[in-house]
């Protein structure tokens, strides 16, 4: 129950820890926290209502995969370009990222391999937790 929202903490105090450009304690980390609670527990219960345990297991892998990729995307954009995107705008662009910057988004992606690795922490204790318990 508490794994979602810790999850969700994690991940957001990960990225405002790694960025630069602002300042870790400040008043956002009380809306930080308030939103990671009020989003987990949303997911958690979503999760909950599905009635076959193994899709709900499955799907709660499937956020939290979704989850490190939007952030870690979202850290390699910043480091790169200075500025935070939308999921529509990455979407709309992404062709054209990959296709003009590919020798460069490898290089984005090797300076940024320790929070890459980070990141990945929320994913891999879902893992162990859910083929430890299950």
């Amino acid at each position: 129950m508490l794994f979602f929202p810790a999850a969700l903490l994690y991940s957001e105090l990960l990225l405002r820890a790694f960025d630069s450009d602002s300042k870790f304690f400040t008043s956002a980390l009380l809306r930080i926290g308030f939103f990671s609670l009020a989003a987990g527990f949303a997911i958690y219960v979503l999760l909950e209502l599905i009635p076959w345990p193994k899709l709900s297991r499955l799907l709660g892998g499937v956020l939290i995969l979704a989850g490190t990729v939007y952030i870690c995307t979202q850290y390699c954009c910043k480091s790169f370009f200075g500025n935070y995107f939308a999921v529509g705008y990455m979407g709309q662009v992404a062709g054209g990222v990959v296709g003009d910057f590919a020798g460069t988004m490898f290089t984005v992606i090797k300076n940024a391999i320790s929070f890459i690795l980070l990141a990945m922490i929320p994913l891999i204790g879902y893992l162990l937790i859910r083929i430890r318990f299950f």
